[in-house]
């Protein structure tokens, strides 16, 4: 069950800097909010390839 708390937790943590960064994109700030919410959405593969693999 904690393999699924973990990636559940990396998908809300996306979704939640992909949402206020698109609300912002117009600053600087909000860019890196979108780009560091698409690694923590990537990392949520990443994790999953290695869970799989362990």
């Amino acid at each position: 069950m904690a393999f699924f708390d973990g990636l559940i937790a990396l998908i809300v943590l996306g979704l939640v800097l992909m949402g206020i960064g698109f609300g912002a994109r117009q600053s600087a700030w909000g860019l890196t909010l979108l780009a560091l919410g698409t690694i923590c959405m990537l990392a949520t593969i990443g994790y999953k390839v290695y869970m799989t693999v362990q």
